[in-house]
Order: C-alpha cells, then structure tokens, then sequence
C-alpha cells in the first residue's frame, strides 16, 4: 500500500483507498470495538526517599487501563440499535 502511494505521489496523482463501515459488536454478531480484558488487579509501584526533614523525592509507576473514546462509541451505539 506504501509503495503504490508512493508511486501515485511521484506522478503527481492522489491515491485514496475505499473506507467501508461496518457495525461491530455482539448485538451485530461481530467482534466488540475494544478488545475484553479479564484482568482484574491492576499494578502500582510507588516509591518514596527522605534523606532530611525538608527533602523528600517520590515517584510511582503503575499499569492503567482505559478504553478511549468507549463513552463515545456506546452513546452511538445505543442511538443506532432497532428498538425491539
């Protein structure tokens, strides 16, 4: 796909592939949007040094999961579904 645009460019052409959209999700008999995680503990590493009474250093890592624009993509999923 790189090259053929590639090659479009250098003569001077534009070359835009076809989107297509499809639903997606159970209702529709498809894959979700987002991938389902079945980790349930979620990891943090704090860290904190005091080498006086007026210094102190922290710092902390940790393993966060959130799924972007998932408010969104509900909001319109819900308003496209057949009402029953």
């Amino acid at each position: 796909m790189y090259l053929q645009r590639e090659s479009a460019a250098q003569s001077g052409r534009s070359m835009s592939p076809d989107i297509s959209f499809t639903p997606s999700g159970n209702f529709y008999g498809s894959l979700g949007t987002f991938p389902c995680r079945r980790i349930t503990s979620h990891r943090a590493s704090p860290v904190a040094y005091s080498p006086d009474n007026k210094t102190s250093i922290r710092a902390g890592a940790g393993i966060y999961y959130d799924h972007f624009g998932e408010a969104l993509v509900n909001t319109f999923d819900h308003e496209r579904r057949p009402s029953a």
